[in-house]
């Protein structure tokens, strides 16, 4: 067996769910990125016939919403972290607010930091600064 195969077998013997794509009415398993020497697993946030068709600038699936957006949420100054989802304060500018840029101009965020929790309301598309300062501001670097 290959050396993701393993690890996603561990990983489910350990109790864990795989995430599923962030895709409105996609079902499938998010795709893994990477799988460390240690055996542990890093997801993307879609699963692969997502990410391959958003990569090529295809359509999604019929039924298949594409979530990420091409301006920053934070363009009102209102970034929020954490399991209770609340506003960081204090705020700050995000310095292309309004601009419209290419979807993979910007990270899909998981506001309470946890990177297997792909429901929808936990995520946030922040520009690559918000999304550095949000982390760094809530403590979730490197989570």
């Amino acid at each position: 067996m290959s050396r993701a195969g393993d690890a996603i077998d561990n990983y489910r013997r350990e109790g864990k769910t795989i995430p599923e794509c962030v895709n409105i009415g996609c079902d499938r398993d998010a795709a893994i990125r990477d799988v460390k020497a240690s055996g542990n697993i890093s997801f993307h946030n879609m699963c692969g016939r997502c990410k391959r068709q958003h990569e090529r600038g295809e359509p999604l699936d019929d039924g298949i919403t594409n979530i990420r957006k091409n301006v920053c949420d934070n363009s009102d100054g209102n970034v929020r972290a954490g399991p209770d989802r609340k506003v960081i304060q204090p705020g700050w500018d995000c310095p292309i607010a309004y601009e419209v840029h290419e979807s993979y101009q910007f990270q899909l965020d998981h506001i309470d930091g946890d990177h297997t929790n792909n429901d929808p309301e936990n995520l946030q598309m922040l520009c690559k600064f918000c999304d550095a300062e949000k982390s760094k501001r809530a403590g979730d670097w490197g989570n």
